[in-house]
């Protein structure tokens, strides 16, 4: 068998060549030494094929660099090539495929052209919001566009490039390294306890591998045996990657570590800056409130925050659906820095993903589970903690770092803070107000306006009702105890310094828009205090008016009873359009309860509002609820 021939060094450059490549080595211009004339550089290519045409080998090749004219290095001479002659070298590479048939390997600059448009493809993603689905397009037309390039210029590796080119997200990430700083936990399918990712694969004889099976019992201390069994769900389940079998969690919760996005925070310069400006911007006036800065809550708070490096956190919570036709819905956890200016606070940099909740479906009750991770790391930051900062002068800061308030919609908030829905007997979240039904599938009675007899919550006894329901030893016990008094056990308890009945808000989408105005509006319909006829009078009234462009205009709907309206447009129609629209078209008493109404949702809804003016809405949603009562009866 032939011994494989020894590879030529080029003298100028110091490349390994094959014996293939020396004549396309210099030929193409490839050798970074291209300033050397053309004849220059046909006898190097000429010399070089003598050399591994003759007997001696790479022994015979002689050349060195000292050789070499100094004036054919000049300047002048780099400025007789050209552009396009140059470019050639980056797509030059080694060749190991004499002989053998052995693959190519990619140059260094192909490399660092790969590395620094996978980068950029990303960072215009994160900069431009562009879908996952998008950045697929794009990858596989630039590798496209490589591929045809292919065939224009007699490359083999613009084709290579093309190739091995990046086609999914999974890939490109993977090209530049990406370090993905989400924790994994497996969910089970039945309870939703979660698991760590690693610990969810048992390995049993000659290295056979089987999924955890969920071990969470929810009753203990049940007196029945039966009743004290585990779970036992398959945590992971088997899918065939290709022609092997791979488990994968059935369900997957990523958790993302806020200390670790306050880090990434602070390592942007100004930040702490920025959070500590809220003194120049608070007004200062007890009486007037523009911001979160001038409510009772932050001046309780005001001896935490008046220390450097302590922040206060909003967490909200949502659901959407990330696909569409499909009824598939995934809930994520967030939260924002309050200290920081209302102009800086709600941008997409500054907002703090802090876990996805996985579908198909919102969990029923509670999200404790999910809950728990983002729990244990704020009682270890409200004790303090060091997180680097490279823009302070040891490279380290303290913080401290409390969760202020819950602001979600009401849907969300009742499973966050453990509160029953709004239409059960204790439906409210700050007062133990009943609303009885008359009998089995009775409607509910929401009346009984008298506030005397609303006693309000308390968190010193909310907070022990919640442990007995959490530690009932039976299903039956703790739906007694939770039903009495109209709340669940939530993992915000844990938390030494929050008060989850003040802390949380009320939310007036779902309150005063897509609750009260479309409720009212569906019995205005049902009672036939309103017929089709009026609903397409309404609609030709809007039609007819010009309204400025930053109000906007309402969609074609009301014909059909306002279907789909959003919550702004529901906005729309009762701050702006109904006061003149609905005049003529309702009994009088209607239309005055309806423009007590909308005068109460206006100051609500105001960007800044004093006292005086929080006494007058709440005075009008008081008259306008007892108004409705009389109405409407105990059909409200």
């Amino acid at each position: 068998m032939a011994s494989k021939r020894p590879r030529l060094q080029c003298p100028l450059c110091k490349e390994n060549l094959s014996y293939s490549a020396v004549s396309r080595h210099t030929q193409t211009r490839s050798c970074q030494y291209t300033s050397r004339s053309s004849d220059s550089l046909d006898n190097l290519a000429s010399d070089i094929h003598d050399a591994t045409t003759s007997d001696q080998g790479l022994d015979s090749v002689t050349l060195c660099q000292d050789s070499l004219d100094p004036a054919e290095l000049s300047d002048s001479s780099v400025e007789e090539q050209s552009e396009v002659e140059l470019a050639p070298e980056i797509w030059e590479a080694d060749s190991d495929s004499d002989n053998d048939g052995g693959i190519r390997s990619m140059s260094d600059n192909l490399k660092n052209v790969q590395f620094i448009l996978s980068y950029f493809i990303l960072f215009f993603q994160l900069c431009y919001r562009i879908s996952d689905r998008g950045v697929r397009h794009l990858l596989n037309f630039i590798s496209s566009l490589f591929l045809f390039l292919s065939t224009i210029v007699p490359n083999a590796n613009i084709k290579d490039f093309a190739l091995i080119f990046p086609k999914t997200i999974y890939s490109l990430k993977k090209e530049i390294n990406f370090t993905n700083m989400l924790k994994r936990y497996c969910v089970c399918p039945a309870c939703g306890s979660l698991y760590e990712e690693d610990k969810c694969i048992i390995t049993g004889f000659q290295n056979s591998k089987k999924s955890l099976k969920c071990n969470f019992i929810e009753f203990p201390s049940h007196p029945q045996k039966s009743r004290r069994k585990e779970c036992g769900m398959d945590i992971m389940k088997t899918v065939k990657i290709g022609t092997t079998y791979k488990l994968v969690p059935k369900k997957l919760y990523l958790y993302n570590s806020i200390k670790a996005s306050i880090e990434q925070l602070a390592s942007r310069p100004g930040f702490f800056q920025s959070c500590e400006s809220w003194c120049e911007l608070s007004s200062g006036d007890l009486n007037f409130m523009t911001d979160v800065y001038d409510g009772r809550l932050w001046r309780d708070w005001k001896d935490f925050v008046h220390i450097p490096g302590n922040l206060l956190l909003m967490l909200n919570i949502d659901w959407f659906r990330p696909y569409k036709h499909t009824a598939y819905s995934v809930g994520v956890l967030y939260v924002v820095v309050q200290n920081l200016p209302r102009t800086l606070r709600f941008k997409p940099e500054n907002i703090i993903i802090v876990g996805t909740i996985p579908g198909p479906h919102e969990p029923k009750l509670t999200i404790n589970t999910f809950l728990k991770p983002m729990i244990d790391e704020l009682i270890e930051l409200w004790n303090g903690t060091q997180i680097k900062a490279p823009n302070s002068t040891l490279g380290v800061r303290s913080v401290r770092v409390a969760l202020a308030c819950i602001s979600s919609d009401i849907p969300a908030t009742r499973k966050i803070c453990g509160f029953y829905g709004f239409k059960a007997r204790h439906g409210c979240s700050k007062c133990m107000k009943a609303f009885p039904t008359s009998g089995f599938s009775e409607a509910t009675d929401y009346g009984g306006f008298d506030r005397e007899m609303w006693p309000l919550r308390d968190m010193k006894t909310h907070y022990e009702n919640a442990l007995l329901a959490k530690n009932a030893v039976t299903k039956t016990a703790r739906t007694a105890i939770e039903s009495k008094v109209g709340l669940r056990y939530s993992e915000l308890l844990r938390l030494p310094y929050f008060n989850i009945v003040r802390c949380h808000m009320i939310d007036p989408m779902h309150n005063l828009f897509l609750g009260t105005a479309k409720h009212v509006t569906t019995l205005w319909k049902g009672n036939g205090i309103m017929c089709e006829s009026d609903f397409i009078k309404i609609q030709e009234k809007i039609d007819s008016v010009l309204v400025p462009a930053r109000i906007g205009r309402l969609p074609g709907k009301i014909a059909s009873a306002f279907s789909g309206f959003t919550a702004e447009q529901w906005m729309l129609w009762v701050i702006v359009y109904s006061p003149f629209v609905l005049k003529n078209l309702l009994p009088t008493e209607h239309y005055d309860m309806w423009c007590v109404f909308s005068r109460s949702c206006s100051r609500f809804c105001r960007p800044f509002i004093n006292n005086e003016e929080i006494v007058k809405a709440d005075e009008l949603v008081y008259s306008f609820v007892k108004c409705l009562k009389i109405f409407l009866g105990v059909m409200l």
